[in-house]
């Protein structure tokens, strides 16, 4: 059982390390007045608006983890954070997570054109409806003595993790001003380089499971089991894997489209400014180096299968899993294509005052949540008030996240240069904050300042 426990818990594993140093992982700095590189990925009409003539991203970097089982505190703390996951058996575990390296990355205007070029790594790791009783029997390190349980879920419980490094092409044009108002918009071409996916889908699971003296039976059992690894997943280290380069392995293409609209007062200044985008429009191609099975489970309820005698490569434990004949492999196979986590988002920000302003933004995920071939992302709801001073903002996001609920965090912005934390403040002042995440990153930006700094009140 050695090899499919890696194969399962690198992923639960990664679902919660990532999360813990660092799909949304800039919410709060993506809606600052100053509008760099950062801002084409929320929406590549913003490539319309730069602080400055030519911006210049160097690095941005952050991370998120939210869930229905740890707080902010379990995680920070340390411990085994999958045993004390597994341990509270009120509901199904989920979790989401993501790491998103925004690499060296520029944009420029040219009259009423704006185009740039973006890098960026992104990495994954989610859980989805995972049986607690199930997922104990999976870590089999969890042992607590004998017992028993049954399960009946009707959704697919996955355990997924993905990794992907994206190329784009941005182009953005002014395409309607009138008084007071200005409609831009914009598209992103991604060249995309799948790094590793792999998958466990369990869908339609009913039966029962017991333990006793180390032993782990599955009976009385049906449903449907997916998994999709690429060959020699067990031997690499999956951190590498995920962050391999290599442009001879482009292999999908994905589209961002959006809009924005500017309300301006009467100097120039933007006092509302409103955006649309569709993101993640496209697929990768995995190729013939990745498995993909599905399998058909019937146990009868008169006879058990014994997963802890499980051992060997992956390959060989699917070997084992058909000569149990309670496994029969879909002779149709499975597409090595996966689907990227389509999203649309809706923001807004008011300049209130010269110095006080406040953004929301909403995403609203368009993919199938229970599909083995979709990469996962989650619905969120943010509310941020800023206060501006020159080159100095201070903002504190606070969000609606569809797993983990209520967050709320502090952040710090210097020319450039930024700092902060979606659950900072929830983390340390509620004791069942579910969320950890960090984001900093530092732009550069070169030529004459885009937009009129001089501002008062809102004044049409």
């Amino acid at each position: 059982m050695k090899t499919m426990k890696h194969f399962i818990f690198t992923i639960l594993f990664l679902s919660f390390f990532w999360g813990a140093f660092a799909q949304n992982s800039f919410v709060g700095i993506q809606n600052s007045p100053r509008k760099g590189m950062l801002h084409t990925m929320m929406n590549p009409a913003e490539i319309n608006h730069l602080h400055r003539k030519v911006e210049v991203n160097l690095f941005s970097v952050g991370g998120s983890l939210s869930n229905n089982k740890l707080s902010f505190m379990d995680i920070i703390d340390g411990g085994d954070i999958l045993d004390m996951a597994l341990e509270r058996r009120d509901g199904p575990v989920n979790v989401r997570t993501e790491a998103q390296i925004l690499g060296p990355s520029f944009g420029f205007n040219v009259n009423k054109w704006g185009f740039g070029f973006t890098s960026q790594i992104i990495m994954k790791a989610d859980i989805t409806d995972l049986d607690t009783d199930l997922g104990r029997a999976l870590n089999q390190n969890f042992v607590e003595g004998s017992y028993q349980a049954s399960f009946n879920s009707p959704f697919n419980q996955r355990i997924n993790a993905s990794g992907r490094i994206e190329l784009g092409l941005t182009a953005g044009r002014e395409i309607l001003e009138f008084r007071n108002h200005l409609l831009s918009a914009g598209g992103t071409v991604k060249l995309l380089i799948p790094t590793a996916y792999v998958n466990m889908g369990m869908n339609n699971m009913r039966g029962s499971l017991s333990e006793y003296n180390g032993e782990f039976r599955l009976s009385n059992a049906t449903g449907e089991l997916n998994l999709n690894y690429p060959r020699g997943f067990e031997e690499s280290d999956f951190i590498e894997m995920a962050t391999r380069y290599n442009l001879g392995s482009i292999s999908g293409i994905a589209l961002d489209l959006g809009f924005t609209h500017q309300l301006k007062n009467n100097f120039g200044v933007p006092v509302l400014s409103s955006g649309l985008s569709l993101r993640n429009i496209g697929s990768l191609n995995l190729g013939a180096n990745q498995i993909n099975h599905n399998y058909n489970i019937n146990i009868p309820a008169s006879e058990s299968f014994r997963i802890d005698l499980l051992e060997g490569s992956l390959e060989e434990i699917e070997e084992q899993l058909l000569a149990s004949g309670y496994f029969s492999r879909d002779i149709r196979g499975g597409d090595t294509r996966v689907s990227l986590p389509t999203t649309l988002s809706v923001y807004t920000d008011f300049r209130l005052s010269r110095f006080f302003h406040i953004g929301i933004f909403g995403q609203h995920r368009l993919s199938n949540l229970y599909d083995n071939g979709h990469i996962i992302s989650q619905n969120v709801w943010a509310i941020t008030p800023r206060v501006v001073l020159g080159g100095f903002e201070l903002y504190s996001p606070w969000a609606n996240y569809e797993v983990s609920g209520i967050t709320g965090g502090l952040g710090l912005r210097l020319g450039g240069f930024f700092v902060g934390s979606q659950s900072l403040i929830s983390g340390l002042l509620l004791s069942d904050g579910m969320m950890a995440d960090v984001q900093v990153g530092l732009s550069l930006g070169f030529g004459k300042k885009l937009i009129p700094q001089k501002n008062l009140t809102p004044n049409f």
